[in-house]
């Protein structure tokens, strides 16, 4: 067996001299002024109140130039009227030190129409991660050429559909060495279709549920072929057919064969676990797995989702978020089916109370227990408004605990309609930062200022053509737990993450037996690392 070469980066911080997990505490704090942002998101909202216009707002964290740090991309929408060349998406790039200067990013800065929802991949294996994004109408494909500039390649990558596609991601799921891509689709809507809803209590019109329409929509799933272009393989993957108000996705190996799986979180229809069968084929086994409906055989509002492995038994478990008067849905993964936890872990009531788009669960404070953040905003107008935002409702945060149980801490004090949500480390001191789209409002970064927090480690683990290897996972032993974190970009809702692995240490000065497993199975390891560093893993080093 090989032992892993790695490259480690310089110390940022310094480690703790002790460390009280009991007492540590979450404090994220709005620096995007300081730091150099000033988005905001247009919803494009009107007295019609199409439903398109209080759905949208994504973002994505992610290394534009290889340069070693995160930048930022957001997605406008803009009018579903008309629209202005000012309702453009914008790249921010990090300088290195956490400070953002907003440039020219050719195509990808101009007006692209009604934007949702983005993937970052690397689709010609050129080390430049490359950006999807999803619209209401056609979606864009946009390729990286170096020096933040990127070219709308959608047409000669033949990707020219009109949908209203939603979430989307990036993966290689017939393990060619290249990333493939599954776009979610949501209503099939047109202006022509949309009804007239009206709020009974204060007796006016308001935004209509996507049970109103009818009309759930054909998710797509497209093969790379390796020269530039992307084949529809829907039909013969076996999803054509199967249909849904999708909002949110993730990509992981559930079921432990080697193959990247996909789940659906779907809007007031039955959610979708597609297992990969091999050969590009999927099954979906959401009924088999426990995840389509609750216990009712109802339906939920899903919105955001996020895979990780909530119970350290090395697979992926997930969480979905839901509507006002729905729970959370935590899922643990017993190994061919999912079973509800959610009161267990004590999510059940205090969800239920706002409407949930955005979902991070991560290890905030660095106590080595996963946290959670809900971006909330609601649907249809509140009977008492927050200044004059007929949607807005505070975010809310969990602290993990040693017993497997979420503890809310907090609800912000800034009140808005949030929605896009995305995590990772854009100052590289280890404490991971919160991108927060808002409705018609600045977006937000919420730099992590927590003070008693523990050590930690980071791996930025990538594939032999030097991209983040999606599906790819390191187990690591802190004292008698075994820690296992999975590559991912494609979470929480509309929006894509830090694809980098970070650990949470508590007190823990270093790990050990630490395993990189690689999609596929083989696997590469090493004895022991200390803590409060970078570390870079490559397939295929030895």
């Amino acid at each position: 067996m090989k032992f892993l070469s790695i490259v480690v980066s310089t110390v940022l911080i310094a480690a703790c001299a002790e460390f009280d997990s009991g007492t540590s505490q979450i404090e994220l704090a709005d620096e995007s002024g300081q730091r150099g942002l000033s988005y905001t998101y247009l919803s494009g909202g009107t007295a019609n109140h199409r439903l398109p216009e209080i759905m949208g707002g994504g973002v994505a964290l992610f290394d534009v130039e290889q340069d070693g740090d995160l930048d930022l991309y957001f997605l406008q929408s803009g009018s579903l009227d008309e629209q202005s060349e000012d309702h453009a998406n914008k790249l921010y790039v990090n300088n290195g030190s956490g400070q953002f200067d907003l440039l020219e990013a050719g195509d990808a800065s101009r007006n692209l129409g009604y934007s949702m929802g983005v993937a970052v991949g690397d689709i010609n294996n050129d080390t430049l991660p490359d950006l999807f994004v999803t619209q209401l109408g056609s979606n864009v494909l946009l390729l990286n050429e170096g020096e933040n500039q990127f070219r709308d390649i959608t047409d000669s990558a033949g990707f020219r559909l009109e949908d209203w596609s939603t979430a989307t991601a990036f993966a290689d799921f017939d393990r060619d060495g290249d990333l493939d891509l599954w776009v979610v689709n949501y209503i099939e809507w047109s202006e022509a279709m949309e009804p007239e809803c009206y709020q009974m209590m204060l007796g006016s019109r308001d935004y209509c549920s996507p049970s109103h329409y009818n009309a759930p929509a054909q998710d797509r799933v497209f093969r790379n072929d390796g020269d530039g272009r992307f084949v529809d393989m829907t039909r013969s993957a076996g999803v054509l057919g199967s249909k849904g108000n999708g909002l949110g996705i993730v990509t992981a190996d559930f079921n432990d064969d080697g193959l990247l799986d996909v789940l659906v979180a779907n809007d007031t229809s039955p959610n979708n676990l597609w297992l990969n069968q091999g050969d590009f084929r999927f099954v979906d086994e959401a009924a088999v797995w426990n995840c389509a409906v609750d216990q009712h055989g109802v339906a939920r509002a899903g919105m955001g989702v996020v895979a990780t492995d909530l119970d350290d038994d090395q697979d992926q478990d997930v969480m979905i978020v839901h509507i006002t008067t729905e729970p959370d849905y935590v899922f643990r993964n017993e190994g061919d089916y999912f079973r509800d936890i959610t009161a267990q872990v004590g999510l059940s009531i205090h969800t239920q109370r706002y409407t949930r788009f955005g979902l991070i669960v991560d290890d905030l404070d660095n106590d080595g227990w996963l946290d959670v953040f809900e971006a909330n905003g609601a649907v249809t107008r509140l009977s008492k408004p927050h200044r004059g935002d007929k949607f807005a409702e505070p975010n809310s945060l969990y602290r993990g605990t040693p017993e497997g149980r979420f503890e809310l801490i907090e609800h912000s004090d800034a009140i808005n309609t949030s929605r896009g949500a995305a995590v990772g480390d854009v100052d590289d001191d280890g404490r991971l930062e919160i991108v927060l789209v808002d409705r018609d409002q600045p977006a937000k970064l919420l730099v992590n200022q927590s003070h008693s927090t523990g050590r930690w480690l980071m791996f930025d683990v990538r594939d032999s053509a030097g991209k983040p290897a999606i599906g790819a996972s390191v187990s690591l032993e802190i004292g008698v737990r075994t820690v296992t974190r999975v590559v991912q970009r494609a979470s929480s809702y509309l929006s894509s993450r830090d694809p980098r692995l970070h650990y949470g240490l508590g007190d823990a000065d270093s790990v050990q037996n630490v395993v990189v497993r690689w999609l596929g199975g083989a696997t590469q390891r090493f004895d022991s690392l200390d803590a409060n560093q970078i570390v870079s893993v490559r397939e295929g080093d030895s």
